[in-house]
């Protein structure tokens, strides 16, 4: 059984620095960053504790702006001041303080709602927090309307951490968590403990081994391994399908046998591995562990076009053909009638490449010099719109904590501790 676990610890050379517009600050003035512990096993079984870095929780808000890159940018420097301010005063904290920053990030992204029915891009912003324990406070600021002075719906807000990274990141529960890029926390297993193992003083480079003194163990598992986010393979395996910006799909139709939720392909793969192990060796010559009758198609049977059994049906189909016989009569509509782009739209992220938004070479830490005219004026333009009138603080809705406290920090590590079935295999190379 794999845990994973959220704590949140001082930035390390393997976090990314945030927010970008604080300047080159020391690390150990910088806000507390979230790291995720997951605890599995390898292939031939030695125990990994792995401490996954660069995963920030987020939500989204929708904007309807301008998309000139300059009010945008303008409108994001904004909205981040706004939610820092609002959320200091919510936790009664001074919001003046230049060290209280709740709000690691903010980008530019496009995408389409889930809930309904759309047809083209919507632009959004994406907010992300230092410490999920925020976020439910967040999303209740965004609709009450403390925030910008209006409503915002939040999206996926609901979302709880680790499953959101899970999400972001392909991982299942019973699956490997695979990584192109490992660094091991000494000390190391000696070949000469198990020669079946595979990671040992033998097989890892001294330099992929971190100084103790640095990044001391944690855990009592044989190994102990840093890995940044941007170095996990599994997210490569998930492809985007752009299809709901047009219709698309109306002129290029998915094959019948196409398969859309991969998520048991792992325990599909790991089955036939068991199963070949047992085969004979002349029976594992025939390519496939399973036999014909085992192998049922995933996919569903073609919709059946017959007649339906609906009590109402016939009057239905009847208000229905009235209704088109209406449409027919009027303006023939045209493919910009549903999707309008804009000029601006294809240098915008999606809401799936933006998972890579915190990779190290995506941002970019704002240097002394970097702060010139065109960068102060945009600053003179930025300011704090909030309404604080609309903010309750956590006394008065009966909790006895606060967001920097250790004990919030500890209840809330206690309440992430999320069983599920799982193993991590890192990997070596680059």
């Amino acid at each position: 059984m794999s845990i994973p676990r959220l704590a949140t610890t001082i930035p390390t050379s393997f976090d990314p620095q945030l927010p970008v517009n604080a300047g080159p600050v020391p690390k150990n003035e910088r806000p507390k960053v979230p790291v995720i512990r997951v605890f599995g096993t390898t292939e031939t079984g030695q125990k990994v504790c792995a401490h996954v870095h660069g995963a920030f929780p987020y939500l989204y808000i929708e904007y309807q702006g301008s998309l000139n890159p300059k009010e945008v940018n303008t409108a994001i420097r904004t909205l981040q001041l706004s939610v820092d301010h609002a959320l200091a005063i919510s936790y009664r904290r001074n919001a003046y303080e230049k060290k209280m920053a709740y709000v690691a990030h903010i980008t530019f992204v496009k995408g389409i709602p889930f809930y309904g029915y759309h047809v083209g891009y919507r632009f959004f912003f994406k907010i992300y927090l230092f410490n999920p324990m925020n976020m439910t406070r967040l999303a209740d600021l965004l609709r009450q309307g403390a925030v910008m002075k209006r409503v915002l719906q939040p999206y996926e807000s609901h979302l709880q951490y680790l499953s959101q990274w899970m999400c972001d990141y392909n991982l299942y529960g019973c699956a490997y968590l695979k990584s192109s890029k490992v660094t091991f926390r000494a000390p190391i297993p000696t070949y000469l403990g198990n020669s079946t193992h595979i990671w040992h003083d033998r097989s890892i480079p001294e330099s992929a081994v971190l100084d103790n003194s640095i990044l001391p163990r944690q855990s009592h598992c044989d190994l102990e391994v840093d890995i940044h986010v941007q170095d996990i393979i599994n997210r490569s395996e998930v492809k985007e399908r752009p299809i709901h910006q047009d219709f698309v799909e109306m002129f290029q139709p998915l094959e019948p046998d196409k398969k859309l939720v991969p998520s048991l392909a792992g325990l599909w793969e790991e089955e036939a591995r068991r199963r070949r192990s047992k085969l004979n060796p002349s029976d594992a010559d025939s390519g496939s562990s399973f036999r014909p009758e085992e192998l049922v198609s995933m996919s569903a049977d073609p919709r059946k076009t017959g007649p339906g059994g609906w009590v109402h049906e016939e009057e239905y189909r009847t208000k229905m053909q009235a209704v088109a016989d209406e449409e027919h009569l009027g303006r023939k509509p045209t493919y910009t009638d549903f999707v309008a782009t804009t000029s601006f739209e294809a240098t915008i992220r999606s809401a799936l490449s933006s998972v890579e938004d915190l990779f190290p070479g995506n941002i970019q830490v704002m240097e002394p010099e970097d702060f010139g005219i065109d960068k102060m004026a945009e600053e003179s333009r930025a300011h704090v719109d909030v309404d604080e009138s609309l903010i309750v603080t956590p006394r008065q809705e009966g909790f006895s904590y606060d967001s920097d406290d250790d004990d919030v920090n500890d209840s809330f590590l206690h309440e992430q501790e999320v069983e599920i079935a799982g193993n991590l295999e890192p990997k070596s190379g680059g």
